[in-house]
């Protein structure tokens, strides 16, 4: 979500307004409540707390791809 020169946030935002089927899957070390939810609404198809294991990233991007 923190990145330089453009957050996670407008970068989602600016991806979907330009690619409406786009899937993102967002990665964050930071988490705030309500962050998940406000991200999912705009867009994203996932969300992973860092640190996470391969599996659990296998699983997100699987389920991402299949349109949960």
């Amino acid at each position: 979500m923190i990145m330089p020169k453009m957050g996670g946030k407008e970068t989602l935002q600016r991806l979907v307004e330009r690619y409406p089927g786009v899937i993102v899957l967002i990665t964050s070390g930071f988490h705030r409540e309500g962050n998940r939810n406000l991200l999912k609404n705009l867009g994203a198809k996932g969300f992973l707390q860092k640190p996470y294991r391969r599996e659990t990233l296998a699983r997100a991007v699987a389920q991402a791809l299949a349109g949960g």
